[in-house]
């Protein structure tokens, strides 16, 4: 019984040997764990190639759908997920055909010392994921989903832009037309924090290319001819956001106070409860 009992313990204290893969079950863990890595550092085109070598080892594991989720995750309303060449997932709005960028959330200084009163303080803000169109809202986009004419003071009609053009942002829009575009599509106005994280784009210059203007990045009075253009002729931002500054203002969904930076809160601040101007 000693000797049972010794022999017993002997074995416990043994290190267990690793498992014995056959080479291709190896290869496919190998790319899995690579695509993880890939997608750790944020190199989404990796992750995905990684992963399709694993896919074509094993297709229905288990594994490759939950990889796959992580890398472009299935976000109600929109299809075709694809990568696009800053390493960021773009989606097609299936009611509208617009085209998102899927942001990913983090924290950034808000506002602007430089600015005016109503920028400042600079504020820590924290954002979770979120969804920003691509480019602003064309006038083609526009007249198919507002049927009816639009509640704007200026222009009416399905296209109340002054400068037409299919391809060419919707102006001349109020808030409130904006508001009813949004609900008859399922989408949303960002927020203000949202739009300036999208906007700056992880970046901390004066503008998201630089401190100085560069005309190749924004339409502004000096070389737009006082007139809108096509969207994206201009370099996007590190998100692939086009015509983030100039062309024209962009509507968000927030009440608007002067002093709002001084009481914000940190977490996906929403702007006052209430207000007289958007």
């Amino acid at each position: 019984l000693l000797f049972v009992c010794l022999a017993v313990a002997q074995q416990k204290g043994k290190k267990p040997k690793p498992p014995v893969f056959p080479q291709e079950e190896q290869s496919f863990y190998l790319f899995i764990q690579e695509s993880q890595k890939q997608l750790e550092n944020r190199k989404l085109k990796d992750a995905m190639n990684a992963l399709l070598n694993a896919e074509k080892l094993r297709p229905d594991d288990k594994a490759v759908s939950e990889m796959r989720a992580k890398i472009t995750p299935d976000i109600e309303g929109m299809k075709e997920p694809r990568i696009n060449e800053f390493e960021y997932v773009e989606y097609i709005h299936a009611g509208t055909g617009i085209v998102f960028v899927l942001i990913p959330g983090g924290t950034f200084d808000m506002g602007s010392d430089d600015g005016a009163a109503d920028e400042k303080p600079v504020h820590k803000v924290t954002l979770g994921d979120f969804l920003i169109a691509k480019h602003e809202v064309i006038q083609a986009v526009w007249q198919e989903v507002m049927l009816k004419e639009t509640k704007s003071a200026v222009g009416g009609g399905n296209n109340p832009s002054f400068c037409k053009g299919n391809t060419m942002p919707v102006e001349h829009v109020s808030w409130n037309d904006c508001r009813d575009f949004c609900r008859k599509t399922d989408l949303r106005l960002p927020t203000e924090a949202e739009w300036e994280y999208a906007c700056r784009a992880e970046t901390i210059t004066k503008y998201y290319w630089g401190n100085e203007i560069d005309w190749s990045y924004a339409w502004y009075s000096d070389n737009s001819e006082n007139r809108t253009h096509t969207v994206c002729k201009k370099k996007p931002n590190g998100y692939g956001l086009y015509d983030m500054s100039g062309n024209v203002w962009e509507w968000c969904q927030d009440w608007y106070k002067d002093d709002y930076y001084q009481n914000s809160s940190q977490n996906n601040p929403k702007g006052p409860e209430e207000g007289q101007y958007r």
